[in-house]
């Protein structure tokens, strides 16, 4: 028996990227209930068919775009480490310059995490996971100290990342700046690895214990 090859022309697939595209931008701006598939359609310049030809369905659509947003915002995480540089800082930098690269995607990311879209709780569960793996890799070369709690190590790193994100037109308004511009990543990345080496405390040892 004759094995049929399926052919997929180049029109689909520049048609399929084109309805994905304007989906990450309408639910990005509107929310997914607030955006249809013939506004998806109308935005990427095809037919509403097509979205049933190429994904079934509205819902399918939306897996995809999820899909992709993890696939995207997770790559730096999974990039082989190099235990010999200064890993923290350079995921860090990788992580905001992803996000500078992908504006659509990082509005719809943030939406997400608003509206607690479970899409946002499986990118967030995923980059702790994989922060949670980082750190234990530099623990173990004796770059982290050994009594790091590698519980809450993660979270507080994904604090200091998503922080931009979520307050990021406040942070805009205050500092008259472009959050992700090139020059404000490195600047953030330096703060934050000063936070995390050096801290506030001009004398850490004066640390005040708990309130009684």
């Amino acid at each position: 028996m004759t094995r049929q090859v399926v052919v997929t022309s180049a029109e689909d697939l520049s048609s399929r990227a084109r309805l994905r595209d304007a989906a990450v931008r309408l639910f990005a701006e509107r929310g997914v209930a607030g955006t249809s598939v013939r506004d998806i359609a109308e935005a990427a310049g095809v037919t509403a068919g097509l979205i049933t030809h190429h994904f079934g369905s509205k819902e399918r659509l939306k897996a995809a775009v999820d899909e992709l947003m993890i696939e995207v915002f997770t790559a730096p995480l999974t990039a082989p480490s190099d235990l010999s540089s200064p890993t923290a800082e350079g995921v860090a930098e990788a992580l905001a310059h992803t996000m500078a690269a992908h504006p659509d995607l990082r509005a719809y990311l943030r939406r997400s995490f608003l509206e607690n879209d479970p899409a946002s709780g499986e990118v967030f569960d995923r980059f702790v996971e994989l922060l949670r793996e980082r750190l234990a890799e530099m623990q173990a070369a004796g770059m982290l100290r050994a009594d790091l709690d590698l519980d809450w190590a993660p979270l507080q790193v994904l604090f200091l990342h998503f922080g931009p994100l979520l307050l990021g037109p406040a942070v805009e308004r205050i500092l008259n700046i472009d959050s992700y511009a090139d020059d404000v990543i490195r600047r953030r990345s330096r703060a934050h690895l000063e936070l995390v080496n050096r801290g506030f405390l001009s004398n850490p040892s004066d640390t005040p214990g708990p309130a009684r």
